[in-house]
């Protein structure tokens, strides 16, 4: 998997479709729009949280965004049957 990933971000890098916008205090181009492992620092983890939140980014972003905040009701933090759910 990790292998398949870097190479299609590589080649998003390549094509520029990868940028993600200006760094304000250095002024340098920003890479890494569409990361979806972060290697090394999922295989340095020291807990499964961190694991996770390396591994499967994009998977992690969509949930997140269409999933969890749209069965999370207003003002309230998701829970075991929004976990559930998915």
């Amino acid at each position: 998997f990790v292998f398949a990933w870097k190479i299609s971000e590589a080649s998003l890098t390549m094509a520029g479709l990868n940028f993600k916008g200006w760094d304000e205090k250095m002024g340098a181009g920003q890479w890494g729009r569409y990361e979806n492992v972060r290697f090394v620092t999922m295989l340095m983890s020291d807990s499964a949280r961190l694991v996770v939140s390396h591994w499967n980014i994009g998977t992690a972003r969509f949930l997140r965004r269409y999933v969890y905040e749209r069965v999370t009701p207003k003002g309230r933090k998701p829970g075991f049957v929004q976990l559930f759910i998915t």
